[in-house]
């Protein structure tokens, strides 16, 4: 079996399904497809970490499972269910100039990556390439949804851009740093979930625009 071949593979299925989170309009169905991409992803770190011989990827790859396929989605559908969140998601844009958006951002990056001084130092240079889409999605993301869970989300699939950016320009990091990181991303994933719960509550809407009225 050819393993790089493969690893290319999973990380075009990885690009794919968060594309899909990102133009996805049901909260249920962003939490689902957010939770494939992320194992994906750490099947992909997994896969590298077998192809580099680097054996510190492994528990890595298993805390991604942990904390980003099961205990993150899990906690944002409780806080949903808790505050009695709209399975409707709110967007700026419509799903065509979304998909628009999204298909002008992955030009952009594959035109941008092959100028990057970054480009030759990744091996294989496809991972620099999902990295960066992956945080500019995740930002678009942020920045195009008018609720509190869709931005969680977003942050969340930008953050999973940052991590294979470590992963492809310095391998790894220290093991206690990644723990400490994914630790931070679970809170922060926490914190914001009782934000959007205290939103619904106040303003019977997760729509952030309703934040705009906050006065001390």
């Amino acid at each position: 079996m050819n393993l790089p071949l493969v690893n290319a593979g999973i990380a075009g299925v990885v690009l794919m399904t968060s594309m899909m989170a990102v133009a996805t309009f049901r909260f249920r169905t962003l939490v689902r497809y957010f939770a494939i991409s992320s194992f994906l992803l750490a099947v992909l770190i997994a896969g590298i970490g077998y192809v580099h011989a680097n054996a510190h990827l492994y528990p890595i790859a298993l805390a991604n499972v942990c904390f980003k396929v099961i205990l993150i989605p899990l906690l944002l559908l409780r806080a949903a269910r808790a505050s009695g969140a709209s399975e409707r998601l709110r967007s700026y844009l419509r799903p065509a100039s979304t998909y628009a958006v999204l298909l002008g951002i992955l030009v952009f990056v594959f035109v941008g990556i092959r100028r990057s001084p970054f480009f030759g130092l990744v091996d294989p240079g496809y991972l620099l390439y999902l990295a960066v889409s992956l945080v500019l999605m995740g930002f678009f993301m942020m920045i195009a949804r008018r609720d509190v869970l869709s931005q969680i989300l977003g942050f969340l699939i930008m953050e999973n851009g940052i991590a294979m950016f470590s992963y492809a320009t310095v391998s790894s990091l220290p093991i206690l740093i990644e723990l400490g990181i994914f630790v931070t991303v679970t809170v922060g994933a926490l914190l914001m979930s009782f934000l959007s719960k205290h939103v619904q509550q106040l303003y019977g809407t997760e729509d952030t625009d309703m934040l705009r009225e906050l006065t001390d």
